[in-house]
């Protein structure tokens, strides 16, 4: 079943309204529903085949088994949100959107990752990591990253606070430390052939006194 858009009043699927499939798809905007309900919102899928990665971008799906598709009409888990490189795909945002945090996908010189952004309009915490017991981690705006602390000192790049568990470098014999390709200085691990902490100065490994 379909209904048209065409001045006629006869269906056509160059510019479709709703359509029912024979498999019982229900497409808007679409002829050729992919899923049980599909929403083409630009209205530029193909006639007779499936669309494309490109068109697909504007559409919304939802599958047979209940999962949904945002930018994309075959979602592969519960929700799938797709956009094209170099975008935000979510963005979460207060009623007065002054406080604002986005997910996205980009690309550099160093090849693809995943943007995670939070914009305040104050120095508080940016990012706050919990777990089952609590709070595990805070990132503030001014890049501090606290471990065991909400509140790390604004002098540390990194605080670990804890009564009841220490910092453990990493471990490793003598002949694996000299194995460490492009040593910087400062380097730091703790050597089991020894039992000491060392650290690289630039130029060779120095024991911790």
């Amino acid at each position: 079943m379909a209904i048209g858009t065409a001045s006629s009043g006869l269906y056509n699927p160059a510019k479709p309204g709703v359509f029912i499939s024979q498999t019982q798809n229900i497409g808007f905007g679409t002829a050729t529903p992919q899923t049980v309900f599909h929403i083409d919102a630009a209205k530029n899928n193909n006639i007779n085949s499936a669309p494309t990665s490109d068109q697909q971008i504007d559409d919304i799906a939802i599958t047979s088994s209940g999962k949904m598709g945002i930018g994309i009409a075959t979602p592969d888990t519960k929700l799938e949100v797709r956009e094209n490189i170099d975008s935000n795909a979510i963005t979460i945002s207060s009623s007065d959107s002054s406080y604002k945090s986005t997910i996205g996908n980009y690309k550099d010189g160093l090849g693809r990752y995943m943007k995670l952004s939070s914009i305040w309009g104050d120095d508080g915490r940016a990012f706050a990591f919990e777990t089952g017991d609590g709070e595990a981690m805070t990132i503030t705006k001014k890049r501090n990253v606290g471990i065991g602390t909400t509140n790390p000192h604004p002098s540390a790049i990194l605080e670990l606070s804890s009564t009841t568990q220490g910092f453990l470098p990493p471990r490793m014999t003598t002949v694996q430390r000299d194995a460490i390709a492009s040593k910087t200085q400062g380097l730091m691990i703790y050597n089991t052939s020894v039992n000491i902490m060392q650290y690289y100065n630039g130029t060779a490994w120095v024991n911790y006194n």
